[in-house]
């Protein structure tokens, strides 16, 4: 994309809270270009999406012996011309498996696959960085014991805001 000029103006991130989707702990994280963040329909359709497709993913390659099994996070984006939704699972430890998909605006609950090898857009991936920091930082640092717990509960720092949703 190129500068109209404007200049790059941030949008704030919020974090969701973690949420039980089946056998899946999952992140949640919104943007928005509202400074309230996404729409409670957005959200709520995001998570229902992410049900779906976590749950396609414990049927067919999630290890029940994997450290990072059953460990995900999502980023739901209410952007300008679409809403955009991240669902990121961590397999095998060192691997982050994504599934980007786009909704209408209007209608936040028809997600498709983005099918342009898009993995993100310059809002979502500072908070891809922040979660691969944590992952280490938290489990691949402690081999022997990771800390899922600390992971959950890990939070983008100072450089992102965080709103109440």
């Amino acid at each position: 994309m190129v500068s109209t000029g404007s200049g790059f103006v941030g949008r704030p991130v919020g974090f969701l809270g973690v949420a039980s989707l089946g056998k899946w702990r999952v992140k949640r994280f919104g943007i928005s270009v509202a400074a309230d963040g996404p729409r409670p329909a957005v959200i709520e359709a995001a998570d229902a999406a992410a049900v779906t497709v976590l749950r396609a993913a414990q049927m067919s390659s999630v290890s029940g012996t994997d450290q990072s099994a059953w460990v995900a996070f999502t980023i739901v984006h209410e952007a300008r011309p679409a809403c955009f939704l991240q669902i990121n699972q961590w397999c095998g430890g060192v691997d982050l498996v994504q599934r980007y998909l786009t909704s209408p605006l209007d209608q936040p609950h028809r997600w498709v696959p983005v099918t342009t090898g898009a993995i993100g857009c310059v809002w979502e991936l500072p908070v891809i960085a922040h979660e691969r920091d944590a992952w280490v930082q938290h489990v691949l640092d402690h081999p022997g014991k990771p800390d899922l717990e600390a992971y959950l509960t890990a939070r983008p720092g100072p450089q992102h805001t965080e709103i109440d949703m």
